[in-house]
């Protein structure tokens, strides 16, 4: 770990040499600023004037006209245009590298920074993971140009180079809406450098579905932009020549009639006999369970279950 004093030196260096960048860009800024009032110095002197308005006094109005507004002048006596609006740079933070590389090369390029630069710069323009990133390979010396930084970015944040996004647009196929293809083949299109335009539309049109291509081959576009508005009409046409689905009634299940449901078994009477009971029964020589005379072979006529209390009654059999 470095010492605290080194640490402290090296931020009060890139607070230095970006004060420095500041100025210069001020510089630049109010160079850039002479130069146009200096340009539209020179057009207005040689464009003819513009032809007098028709007057108002025609059309009263009930407000009063505000006053003109004072012309803006510069130190120097010449009419100083507005400034143009400062632009920012948003933070990476490990996402969508490839274009905050775009945005960052057109920032840098637009406010004239060279790139030797840019390298102190853009630990500025950095968050979350990727400034942990940049620290890293920052204290270890191993970010030395610009060129070299943009390298290691993508490597680190960018799509595999071993993916050949060229292929895979190739073989690109619309399993979805148009729309949705549409954003899958600009993806890709944006990694693929060096198609012509007319490949790229060749590509496109290849990829849609096969009645949808068959529009498209008919109205012939002639360039992407084309190819995509008369997809999306093509698939808004299909989708409503196509007919509503009638929904179906659920299906009657023919079901087979059921059997007549089994009567309920009657439950069996129980006669109840006491032991006083028991032996006047046997003393008649009656049935313990119906009230007929017990002789061999008998059979009850009714059939009846008795719960006599005691023992040594005669088996009577029941059916």
């Amino acid at each position: 770990m470095p010492p605290k004093q080194a640490v402290e030196d090296a931020i009060a260096a890139l607070s230095e040499r970006l004060s420095a960048v500041t100025e210069s860009w001020e510089q630049r800024h109010d160079s850039l600023a002479a130069s146009l009032s200096d340009i539209q110095l020179l057009l207005a002197s040689r464009l003819p004037p513009p032809p007098p308005s028709p007057p108002l006094s025609a059309v009263p109005s009930a407000l009063p006209a505000p006053p003109p507004s004072p012309p803006i002048h510069s130190p120097s006596g010449s009419f100083s245009p507005l400034k143009p609006p400062k632009l920012h740079l948003s933070p990476f933070d490990g996402s969508a590298p490839l274009d905050w590389l775009f945005q960052a090369e057109q920032y840098f390029s637009f406010y004239q920074i060279p790139p030797a630069q840019r390298l102190p710069m853009v630990s500025f323009f950095m968050a979350g993971e990727a400034l942990s990133w940049f620290k890293w390979l920052y204290s270890n010396h191993q970010l030395t140009t610009w060129d070299v930084f943009v390298r290691a970015l993508e490597l680190r944040f960018g799509p595999s180079s071993f993916a050949n996004h060229q292929a895979a647009l190739f073989k690109l196929r619309q399993r979805g809406s148009v729309a949705d293809f549409q954003s899958e083949f600009e993806r890709l299109c944006n990694r693929v450098v060096g198609l012509s335009p007319e490949s790229i539309l060749n590509c496109f049109i290849s990829g849609l579905r096969s009645d949808i291509q068959r529009e498209l081959a008919v109205l012939q576009p002639s360039s992407i932009s084309q190819a995509i508005g008369l997809a999306k009409l093509v698939e808004a046409k299909i989708l409503d020549a196509r007919p509503l689905r009638a929904v179906a009634p659920p299906p009657i299940s023919r079901v087979p009639p059921l059997l007549p449901a089994p009567r309920p078994r009657e439950p069996l009477p129980i006669r109840r006999l006491s032991s006083s009971e028991m032996q006047e029964r046997r003393a008649q020589g009656l049935c313990f369970n119906c009230d007929d005379k017990f002789r061999p072979g008998h059979v009850c006529k009714s059939k009846q279950f008795s719960f006599s209390h005691g023992v040594g009654f005669r088996p009577c059999r029941a059916s």
